[in-house]
């Protein structure tokens, strides 16, 4: 079965952001200032940047001679650009009502503006122009990828929908760009996703491709916007034990290193499923396309206890360095002093 984002994205979208609101209803003030899933951002903070981007979202479409600040500036990240947009609004004295109110309307209104676009027109967003329906699976998947930094840290229930296909869609759909970035050649590759009540595979690429993905939706979907889970990490270990294998566990981690250079670096080792999957990085979210470095740091902090626990029989770390050497050491001795990690973290 193919998918793709078509005319029900905007009933998808608009279920996933109601289902945030109804979360976010009920959140008290202790809750609304504790530190998200987001690195350096309270929970406001992420929905001060919804609304931000949201906002930026009707910009695009109402003026189209006007590129929205959604993207970032010739001199820095999208990443960083964002996070100077929140710093620059974040109020002195928080209420959650502001904030609430103001991603609530910016949501709405985004949603209208991109339901009464034409279908054809092209938009102009951070890393060029899309068409609404894309545009519109890009905001469901930032507000998923998001509903996952919120309700993680305060363990909220947030279960993975049949919504999802849309994300999967755009991962597997940005994987040419994120090769022809990377200076590879495109090659196709067959995702086969089970969805999350269990009862479809989602199919997407050719049958006949000659590298291929399979696993469960919500997994798959959580490696492209970089939320790694670490659940599913304490799930492969007890599988791993659960066939008989006592063997010391080495647990690899991509170490600091250029986007580019991981991309490159995966296409080469295309064998291996993991190295795959990090070609989707660089898609729907544009955090892996634009420049600047990724670091291993939130996966290491997320996946600590499940890496500390002795049940899992994890011996130590190994570091790809993916020859850049002097920054997979600095960031080796940093990690053990910072961290406190017991284990051994190797580079190589």
């Amino acid at each position: 079965m193919w998918h793709s984002p078509g005319m029900t994205v905007f009933y998808d979208l608009e279920a996933e952001q109601v289902r945030l609101e109804r979360l976010l209803a009920d959140l008290d003030w202790g809750q609304w200032t504790s530190a998200s899933g987001a690195q350096g951002w309270t929970i406001a903070d992420v929905v001060l940047h919804l609304a931000q981007s949201e906002e930026a979202v009707t910009a695009c479409i109402e003026h189209p001679d006007l590129r929205a600040a959604a993207g970032g500036r010739p001199a820095s990240t999208v990443e960083e650009h964002a996070a100077e947009m929140v710093r620059a609004e974040r109020p002195e004295v928080f209420s959650p009502s502001p904030v609430f109110g103001r991603w609530m309307r910016a949501r709405r209104r985004a949603l209208d503006a991109l339901r009464g676009a034409d279908p054809q027109l092209s938009i102009e967003w951070v890393a060029g122009p899309v068409k609404p329906a894309t545009l519109a699976t890009t905001r469901l998947t930032e507000h998923w990828a998001h509903g996952l930094d919120i309700t993680g840290p305060l363990g909220l229930n947030f279960p993975d929908t049949e919504r999802l296909r849309h994300v999967a869609w755009l991962a597997h759909r940005t994987l040419p760009y994120a090769l022809a970035l990377s200076g590879e050649q495109q090659v196709a590759v067959r995702c086969e996703l089970t969805a999350p009540d269990g009862s479809q595979v989602w199919r997407y690429g050719p049958a006949d491709a000659g590298s291929s993905i399979t696993g469960p939706a919500g997994e798959f979907c959580r490696v492209a916007v970089h939320r790694l889970d670490p659940a599913g990490l304490a799930r492969w270990i007890q599988r791993i034990r659960a066939r008989g294998v006592t063997l010391p566990l080495y647990v690899g981690l991509a170490g600091p290193a250029e986007r580019t250079r991981l991309l490159r670096m995966a296409a080469v080792a295309g064998a291996s499923e993991s190295a795959r999957f990090i070609t989707r990085h660089p898609g729907w979210i544009l955090r892996f396309l634009v420049p600047g470095g990724y670091s291993p740091d939130r996966l290491l902090e997320r996946a600590a206890a499940v890496l500390a626990a002795p049940v899992s029989g994890v011996a130590g770390l190994h570091l790809f360095t993916f020859n850049q050497l002097q920054e997979a050491e600095q960031w080796r001795r940093a990690a053990l002093e910072r961290t406190g990690i017991d284990k051994p973290l190797l580079a190589g």
